[in-house]
């Protein structure tokens, strides 16, 4: 049990801090890998492309579905990349939301 010393007294707190670190610090690196792991499944093949676009969008890759998702912001505008390897989906779908401020539109139009 952890906070026990084999003579069955109680550790020092040190100690026992510096155990749970390390537990916790464990346990964060396997949920990294398993994550990581589940979001690539079935798209190793375009792994290295997808993390680096998720480093220039500032994001992470999530997975929707079948589909891996990045979702972010480049030059301030929202932009959502998605790939599938779905029959009826295109297998990269890039969508950049640019949107008018009331003012703006306000003179596109007079």
């Amino acid at each position: 049990m952890i906070g026990l010393a084999r003579s069955g007294e109680p550790m020092a707190p040190l100690p026992l801090i510096l155990n749970i670190a390390i537990i916790v610090g464990m346990v964060g690196i396997i949920v990294y890998w398993v994550r990581r792991f589940a979001v690539f499944r079935g798209y190793k093949n375009i792994q290295d492309d997808v993390l680096q676009l998720a480093g220039l969008l500032k994001t992470q890759a999530v997975r929707d579905g079948n589909d891996v998702v990045i979702a972010g912001h480049l030059s301030g505008v929202p932009t959502i990349v998605r790939f599938s390897q779905r029959v009826d989906t295109p297998g990269l779908d890039l969508q950049m939301r640019w949107f008018l401020r009331q003012s703006a539109a306000a003179k596109v139009v007079s």
